[in-house]
């Protein structure tokens, strides 16, 4: 087994190891679904993680897409699962390819965009924004990336953290 393709099975025990059925998504939520039904939704959820470590390309591809819109639908919303994915995706985005990456950056420049500073310490969604703000070196390194793309999402995230928001959440 390469060193990739052990990392990858080690990022797939650690989600099958989360009890996702105890956070929301934007399509998913203890209070306004049937609790049979936010188990299904939050199983199809844990497959997208999964499957984002694909081989295969398509669905991998697929499943960032499905990722983006349960964390951080349209950039206008923050589910409480983005705080445990936040280290999976952070791990994505060490070892993924570019297409990946981009989407992962899309994802992160989500959680920037609809976090603030002024939520109290103790909520995820402080503690969401904090993970982000101690991996801004990361952002940074790939504010330099060949990619264009990766460039701007990065650059985006930064610009996003720096500025003084407050009352998102």
């Amino acid at each position: 087994m390469t060193s990739e393709n052990a990392r990858k099975a080690h990022i797939k025990q650690k989600i099958a190891a989360i009890d996702w059925s105890c956070y929301e998504t934007a399509y998913s939520s203890l209070a306004d679904t049937p609790f049979s039904k936010h188990i299904e939704n939050m199983k199809k959820f844990a497959q997208s993680f999964t499957n984002l470590f694909s081989d295969d390309k398509t669905i991998a591809l697929q499943a960032s897409h499905a990722l983006w819109c349960a964390l951080c639908h349209q950039h206008a919303y923050v589910s409480s699962a983005a705080l445990l994915a936040y280290d999976i995706l952070y791990d994505g985005l060490q070892i993924l390819d570019t297409d990946l990456q981009m989407e992962i950056l899309d994802i992160f420049y989500g959680f920037a965009a609809c976090t603030t500073d002024d939520a109290p310490s103790h909520t995820w969604q402080s503690q969401l924004r904090s993970k982000l703000k101690q991996d801004i070196q990361t952002f940074q390194q790939l504010t330099q990336h060949p990619n264009e793309d990766i460039t701007v999402f990065a650059q985006n995230i930064i610009s996003t953290l720096q500025e003084p928001k407050e009352g998102l959440s």
